[in-house]
């Protein structure tokens, strides 16, 4: 059997934008309820991996939706609203 590329990718890249938005999301609404949290207890809370959450708050970061106050102590998040 032979497999080829998928052709239409514009599909796909469309399906992963709205999964990355929602991801996104879910990702702000905890923030909202539980500044403090960790990457590792919001990955445990979705049941995603600690990576994909690095990915997307990296993500979220850089688009400045959300941003990181404080010292590696006493850091809590914040999401900015547009």
């Amino acid at each position: 059997m032979k497999f080829t590329a998928y052709k239409n990718t514009k599909v796909v890249k469309h399906q992963n934008e709205a999964l990355n938005e929602a991801l996104e999301n879910k990702i702000k609404l905890i923030i909202s309820k539980r500044p403090k949290i960790t990457q590792k207890e919001i990955a445990d809370l979705l049941n995603i991996s600690r990576a994909t959450i690095q990915r997307a708050i990296k993500t979220m970061l850089e688009q400045g939706t959300i941003k990181r106050i404080g010292s590696k102590r006493s850091d809590y998040w914040e999401t900015i609203v547009n």
